[in-house]
């Protein structure tokens, strides 16, 4: 099983590390959540689904 979530990306340097902050420690602590297949993105197609 793998695990992943997408989340938004902010040209903000702040708000971007605080987006990050917990899929970053998830994957310290899950070993079936994957940091690398978690997508940051801008997607305006998902603007307000819960994909973005």
């Amino acid at each position: 099983m793998n695990g992943f979530m997408y989340g938004n990306i902010y040209e903000d340097e702040k708000r971007a590390e605080r987006q990050a902050r917990f899929p970053s420690l998830l994957s310290q602590f899950a070993e079936d959540f994957s940091l690398p297949q978690t997508n940051f993105n801008k997607d305006t197609l998902k603007a307000g689904t819960g994909r973005r």
